[in-house]
């Protein structure tokens, strides 16, 4: 099968027509078929979005722009706590926060693709922040504090079935000194107390740093979908 859908909050944020087309079953001209329907439809940007493992990867010769991988742990029940780690509250979002939160995005796909409008991955992922904190993409958001100071941040969804993490990163300063583990720790902590034991992340598959560290803290590769950008000549 394969899906067409406008999407209307990316169209309105980038300022362009955007499509998105997922594959479920690999059928060639099923996929151009939609390509094709997408672009007489106005289309400016297709997301084409095709799992790894059907991938023949021969579609209008398309570069592809990024990998993205899906990892899953069941959690164990646990008591984990940290004092340096709690709930960010307030309506003022400090700068820090928005630099870590670009930090969490240096390998998007939004920043690969040098055809976006100029800006546009800093400007999604301090929407991104601004969104979670206020509630509307997420469910919590915490911060690991030093002598007052943020240096690192973990947003997490609480879905019916399991948890997902959205953001999460050091600042670059406190890179490599646990916090990354600790934060994944306490958001475990917090999906187990809404009685649930599934926690779902997704990274780049180019950022082997991130891929290792969720590796080492217990997940495991889940699924790898492939990402595709078709610009309209």
């Amino acid at each position: 099968m394969v899906t067409k859908e406008h999407l209307v909050w990316d169209t309105e944020f980038f300022g362009l027509s955007i499509y998105m087309i997922n594959v479920a079953d690999y059928n060639v001209q099923e996929i151009e078929k939609s390509v094709d329907s997408a672009f007489d439809s106005g289309a400016e940007l297709i997301y084409l979005i095709i799992p790894e493992g059907i991938d023949k990867k021969e579609i209008f010769q398309t570069e592809l722009i990024d990998q993205k991988v899906i990892f899953s742990k069941n959690i164990n029940p646990f008591e984990f706590q940290i004092p340096e780690i709690v709930e960010f509250g307030g309506c003022s979002l400090p700068k820090k926060l928005y630099d870590i939160a670009l930090e969490s995005g240096k390998y998007s796909r939004f920043k690969l693709d040098t055809k976006l409008p100029a800006g546009s991955y800093e400007k999604l992922y301090r929407k991104w922040i601004e969104k979670s904190v206020s509630g509307e993409i997420a469910d919590k958001v915490l911060v690991y504090k030093e002598h007052g100071e943020i240096l690192g941040l973990i947003t997490l969804k609480i879905k019916t079935d399991h948890g997902e993490i959205g953001l999460l990163a050091a600042d670059y300063s406190a890179q490599g000194k646990g916090i990354g583990s600790k934060l994944i720790s306490a958001a475990e902590d917090c999906i187990v107390s809404h009685n649930l034991n599934i926690m779902e992340v997704a990274t780049q598959f180019n950022n082997d740093t991130a891929c290792r560290f969720y590796e080492k803290n217990g997940y495991r590769i889940k699924e790898v979908l492939n990402y595709y950008h078709i610009w309209k000549n």
